[in-house]
């Protein structure tokens, strides 16, 4: 039903828990007995899902979005007045932006941008609602390659792509990252956006450790800060 995986042990991190994915008869037994067919009659749940053969990094990456997830919905059933709209984080959200790129010291030339975020989310929060871009950051994109990122999601928002993609008015892109500097880096470089601006409170970051699924309702707290020229204080995605 199940498969285990051994994640690699670094020095001097000791013993890492096993990961457990879904197996093919797992997935088949799913299908048949746990209503997972969609309405061609086919299974919900892809083939490549359960018989992939991806390295570490992907599984320590979808484990830190699924805990982004986790988190989300357990403290939106704890919160008065907040609800899930819904998440995605399939091929429905992929896109591409195409948009001049330059910095003011070299021509601008046409640049396409792939987007396809590590999940998509609504929340509505009393009589509003609320939309976000997810980005899980392990400390492995180099600055080039994220400001890059971050102009095809601000290029997105200028050419309302959302709105007619998503039907949506406005967003939000929340980046998740490793530590204190390596966020307070991202900051600096998202602010290059605009030069300075970051996108006029586009771009919101925290770390991993500032939210868990122990205590879900932190990932509603004060624990966001805003690429925008003034980022000192804390901010919640409900504000």
């Amino acid at each position: 039903m199940l498969e285990r995986r051994f994640p690699p042990v670094h020095l001097g991190e000791g013993t890492r828990p096993v990961i457990y994915t879904l197996a093919p008869k797992g997935a088949r037994l799913l299908g048949s007995q746990g209503g997972l067919i969609d309405e061609a009659g086919e299974r919900a749940i892809p083939k490549a899902t359960f018989n992939r053969k991806a390295s570490p990094l992907f599984y320590e990456h979808t484990i830190r979005r699924n805990d982004f997830q986790l988190a989300l919905t357990l403290a939106c059933r704890q919160a008065p007045n907040v609800e899930v709209l819904f998440w995605r984080q399939d091929r429905s959200i992929k896109d591409a932006v195409t948009f001049l790129n330059g910095n003011g010291k070299t021509p601008a030339i046409l640049r396409k941008v792939p987007l396809f975020a590590d999940g998509f989310f609504g929340l509505e929060v009393k009589d509003r609602k609320l939309y976000f871009f997810v980005e899980i950051d392990r400390g492995t994109t180099d600055n080039k390659r994220f400001l890059t990122k971050m102009k095809g999601y601000y290029h997105l928002w200028l050419q309302r792509r959302h709105v007619k993609r998503y039907g949506i008015e406005n967003f939000r892109v929340l980046v998740v990252t490793t530590s204190k500097a390596r966020m307070e880096n991202l900051i600096q470089t998202a602010k290059k956006v605009r030069q300075g601006n970051g996108g006029s409170g586009l771009f919101w970051f925290t770390t991993f450790d500032r939210y868990s699924t122990d205590i879900p309702l932190s990932i509603l707290g004060h624990i966001w800060k805003r690429a925008s020229a003034g980022n000192g204080d804390d901010h919640s995605i409900l504000d």
